[in-house]
């Protein structure tokens, strides 16, 4: 455990400073082969201006896992570095109780020898604005669509140039959703990506993906790129892992697969 996991700070797990100092010591600290955050929440975008990435830019990656608001620190450190960092289960959020027995299998094969047997489909995997048979390949950018919006017009706002974007989202009104997903579409972020994966959106505990997709599928009629909906991830007990950066492709039915061998890459 980090030196101050267990400080609050107002609202926050410790200050900025002593957040900031835990991610520092993990990263440092050649005898830590994987770093798994806490839970999200809120706080990490306040720490994107205060980290030293200069400090980390020829250093191995590690193993680092969260998801939600992790997502801004796990998006910063793919476009800066390369890293491949993974959207799967948390401390507090996921391994303290909060999953099923095969997102837990799923996330020890993904960080394990297996590394990458992403095929989970329970039949409701649905292509949604492609001809039969379509699928897109590119690096699989899973992430938080508050978050990423969050990062429009800030210096860590990524470039997502073949890729396949992976969103899924928590707690926001349908309009909201409908917003961000607006806001994604006039910042010219959605101009060059591969594919649009939609995981699950969730609203005072219901499951509003539905909805998402279809407001999805309206916005962005006149884009090339394929949508998928369907997939098992997001803030959802029953998900995968997925990693961030790694080169994918996505069937006709939603079935992801990689490309290459990345853990030799890795």
């Amino acid at each position: 455990m980090g030196a101050n996991s267990l400080k609050k700070s107002g609202y926050f797990a410790g200050t900025d400073s002593e957040r900031l100092s835990d991610l520092i010591d993990a990263l440092s600290d050649k005898n830590v082969k994987a770093i798994i955050c806490t839970r999200g929440g809120y706080g990490t975008v306040r720490l994107l201006n205060l980290f030293p990435w200069d400090m980390f830019a020829n250093s191995e990656p590690k193993v680092f896992v969260g998801f939600s608001d992790i997502s801004a620190l796990m998006l910063t450190f793919w476009e800066k570095y390369g890293w491949q960092s993974y959207f799967g289960l948390q401390v507090a959020n996921g391994l303290s109780g909060s999953y099923s027995e095969r997102s837990l299998a799923h996330f020890r094969s993904v960080l394990g020898a297996d590394r990458y047997p992403i095929s989970w489909l329970d039949g409701n995997d649905m292509l949604l604005n492609s001809d039969e048979g379509k699928y897109c390949e590119g690096h699989l950018i899973p992430c938080c669509l508050s978050i990423l919006t969050s990062l429009i017009g800030t210096s860590f706002s990524p470039d997502l140039s073949d890729t396949i974007l992976c969103i899924e989202d928590l707690n926001e009104p349908t309009y909201k959703y409908d917003r961000m997903l607006v806001q994604l579409r006039m910042s010219g972020m959605m101009d060059k990506i591969n594919g649009l994966i939609l995981g699950k959106f969730f609203y005072k505990d219901s499951d509003i993906s539905g909805k998402i997709a279809c407001i999805a599928s309206e916005i962005f009629k006149d884009y090339n790129f394929p949508i998928w909906r369907g997939i098992p991830f997001g803030h959802y007990n029953d998900r995968l892992t997925l990693p961030i950066g790694v080169k994918m492709k996505v069937s006709a039915e939603g079935k992801l697969s990689t490309i290459a061998d990345i853990s030799a890459e890795y």
